[in-house]
């Protein structure tokens, strides 16, 4: 006997905070749990089965009360107008009450429809023609519809957020999707991904919305299929609900997308561990080796010359402050210069570390003081820090706080504060022999993948995600051991996770034998600036993680005219 054969009983209870709520069972196997489906305007969006637990079921009978279903899904009907809504059986078999309209049936204002057509037009230019019906396309073109947790135009705000990060993982995967397929980068994706999504369908084209963001700012309920692209960092997924936001318990937005892209093997491993192991998920990196191509011949440090540093912003040298025990913190420095560019020459052995100084998992001040307690009497050793921040008061007095209460050292330590273009940057880079990171979690870490693509080995923890692409070939590992925390955005700060606490004497010992590699042992140093740069282009050069993505979404793969592509078959779910 199947499932059509056996009688259905089910209520839609309603849609209530984003949410459909109802129940159903099968009296006659009230063991066996109902597969529900959500049609929107003929669409199906979401599959869910009603196992949930609700006493009142229980109480009146019906079964061991297991068979109710919460299923979130957002539905933006003031842009979208009225939508028709079918909750069923996946066999088709329409619950009590469950065809309803969603939304008010006021108009859409016309200036803002207007505003939006305008939007349509501007990505698309002029629409194209309908494909007629008995044309025959070989490989429809896909659209790349992307967005980013992080606007642009918000990141000075946003550094040192949980999830500030994903505008630069997005804007490293744009050249590679523009090789498969037109990108479109919407700032809105309730508002304008399904719009994008319906005029490349009525030109027989195939869209994908990727969307660059933790799960719980992942939009659902969108006619345009979607795949969440995850930085993450711990070995456990968020599944509980906090603060009336369904989508904080991950499982339900990974259910919901049936796919999710990691960047990271860890953060994979998470996802399985939460979703099952056949959950579709792949762990692929930022592809950075590619965006950087000056750094492919740059040379490895084999010098410690004078090297000059240049940022729009200003520069702080320890080597030009008295630092006293208990003194007042002095007010952020002016800009030195009219147009804002500011210099430093540095010398001998240099180590560099880019981070966002508000990140907490940075930990940058055991980085400081175990640079300091490493080379109290070196002189000619330099620690250079590149803020990833617009506001200097997210590490000046802390900074001040730090050095102060360490006893006087001869190294140097410099602060760069300000922005760095692309061959700022790359010298940078070229001035440094080590790059440095003392995080205790991280969803990839971009500075060192574009520090070990311009051949710089690394000091670092191996964890998280930097298990993929550290060794001892291509750097210096530091100790780290496990210890419990929270889920960097939970507010209830919850013990639910772990991290890696950083041991500090590991790290001083490791800051001294860099020193000794880069100063003495010149031939190890040039065999691990060789390895660091061999394992990037083998880890996120554009080959590499096409390839992938391309297995994955099935990009340009061939097939028969008569069997639709990977996309076209997740653009016509119902």
């Amino acid at each position: 006997m199947t499932e059509a054969d056996l009688e259905l009983i089910g209520h839609l209870d309603g849609y209530r905070r984003g949410y459909f709520e109802g129940w159903a069972w099968f009296p006659s196997r009230p063991e066996q749990r109902v597969e529900i489906e959500i049609a929107v305007n003929g669409f199906v969006l979401t599959r869910e089965k009603a196992d949930d637990y609700r006493a009142d079921l229980r109480a009146a009978g019906i079964g061991d009360g297991r068979h109710a279903f919460c299923i979130p899904l957002e539905l933006d009907t003031t842009h979208s107008g009225p939508v028709s809504v079918v909750v069923r059986a996946v066999d088709g078999r329409l619950l009590s009450q469950g065809q309803i309209t969603v939304g008010n049936e006021a108009p859409t204002d016309p200036e803002e429809a207007e505003a939006l057509q305008a939007f349509i037009a501007s990505v698309l230019g002029v629409p194209g023609q309908g494909v007629p019906k008995d044309a025959v396309e070989s490989d429809p073109p896909i659209n790349f519809i992307v967005y980013a947790a992080t606007r642009t135009d918000s990141l000075p705000t946003a550094l040192g957020a949980p999830e500030y990060s994903y505008t630069f993982v997005m804007n490293a995967f744009v050249p590679l999707l523009e090789k498969f397929g037109a990108v479109h980068v919407v700032s809105d994706p309730i508002r304008e991904a399904d719009l994008l999504y319906k005029a490349h369908l009525s030109r027989g084209e195939t869209s994908l919305f990727l969307s660059f963001a933790p799960p719980h700012k992942t939009p659902l309920g969108l006619l345009c299929p979607t795949v969440p692209v995850i930085a993450w960092e711990f070995p456990t997924i968020p599944s509980a609900i906090w603060d009336e936001e369904a989508r904080h318990d991950w499982r339900r937005v990974l259910r919901h997308t049936g796919r999710a892209i990691t960047l990271s093997q860890f953060a994979a491993g998470a996802v399985k561990a939460a979703m099952g192991a056949d959950y579709p998920v792949v762990a692929i990196p930022a592809p950075v080796w590619d965006r950087h191509p000056k750094l492919e011949s740059l040379p490895p440090r084999s010098d410690d010359g004078a090297r000059t540093l240049t940022v729009n912003g200003f520069v702080f040298d320890t080597w030009e402050h008295d630092f006293e025990l208990e003194m007042v913190t002095p007010p952020v420095p002016d800009p030195p210069s009219a147009d804002g560019i500011a210099e430093a020459s540095v010398s001998g052995i240099v180590f560099s570390s880019v981070f966002a100084p508000q990140d907490g998992r940075k930990n940058w001040p055991d980085m400081v003081s175990a640079f300091v307690a490493a080379f109290s009497q070196t002189r000619d050793a330099t620690l250079v820090l590149k803020m990833v921040c617009t506001d200097p008061g997210a590490w000046w007095s802390r900074f001040y706080e730090i050095v102060t209460r360490l006893p006087a050292f001869s190294c140097r330590i410099i602060v760069l504060q300000g922005f760095l273009d692309e061959d700022k940057f790359v010298s940078l880079i070229s001035a440094s022999n080590w790059i440095v990171n003392a995080s205790t979690a991280e969803g990839l870490c971009l500075p060192l993948l574009e520090f070990m693509s311009g051949g710089r080995p690394v000091i670092a923890p191996a964890h998280t995600a930097m298990i993929d692409y550290l060794s001892a070939s291509n750097g210096l590992i530091v100790e780290s051991d496990e210890e419990y925390c929270s889920w960097s955005h939970d507010p209830r700060n919850e013990l639910t996770t772990t991290r890696h606490r950083v041991s500090w004497s590991s790290l001083s010992a490791t800051f001294r034998e860099g020193y000794r590699i880069a100063r003495l042992d010149r031939t190890r140093y040039a065999d691990m600036s060789k390895a660091a740069r061999s394992t990037m282009k083998t880890f996120c050069a554009d080959e590499v993680v096409g390839a992938k993505l391309d297995s994955f979404l099935g990009l340009g793969r061939a097939r028969d005219a008569d069997t639709p592509s990977e996309l076209m078959r997740a653009s016509a779910l119902s």
